[in-house]
């Protein structure tokens, strides 16, 4: 078949928000239930979506052969210590205007981390996972092929982002103290 147009909807969604005032939508602490990402050579498309069950399933596109690809990749979930939970809705909370403090209040701290914080779109049409309980100020990164098949891990050091991936060599940038 040929692949003519994607169109991807890239709202907060209702399940990892709550609503904010009369208009708004605000994210839940440590939500994190789909993403998207296009290659940096615009090949290739990625589209993940976490389950209930621990699994993100994967939908991966060339763009130039139409050739889609479906997968799961299973993540353990990590329950947050209450701890931690308490501390970012504490956080969460004193940041917030005093009108919304009220709807903020009734927010309840996550049971678990989310199985993926964000995805990338590798211009060899591999597709990288964040993965990790964002207690650590690194972040980790994990790899699989269009099957779903682990090519690897690899670990970025703190306030690293990681911009592009592809044959071999990613591509990074980190904020110095200038």
């Amino acid at each position: 078949g040929s692949l003519s147009t994607w169109s991807v909807v890239d709202p907060i969604s209702t399940s990892c928000s709550i609503p904010l005032g009369k208009s708004g939508r605000m994210r839940k602490i440590l939500c994190v239930d789909s993403d998207w990402s296009l290659s940096a050579s615009g090949g290739f498309f990625a589209y993940a979506e976490a389950t209930d069950k621990g699994t993100v399933q994967v939908v991966a596109a060339d763009l130039a052969t139409a050739a889609i690809s479906r997968f799961a990749v299973a993540r353990p979930r990590r329950e947050v210590p209450t701890a931690v939970g308490d501390s970012l809705l504490q956080r969460r909370l004193r940041g917030a205007p005093p009108e919304v403090r009220d709807e903020l209040s009734r927010l309840k701290p996550p049971a678990s981390y989310p199985v993926f914080r964000d995805i990338l779109a590798g211009s060899d049409g591999t597709v990288w996972l964040e993965v990790g309980d964002l207690t650590t100020t690194a972040t980790t990164w994990l790899g699989v092929d269009r099957s779903g098949k682990t090519l690897g891990e690899f670990i970025l050091p703190p306030q690293s982002t990681l911009h592009a991936i592809g044959f071999g060599t990613a591509w990074a940038s980190a904020e110095g103290p200038d």
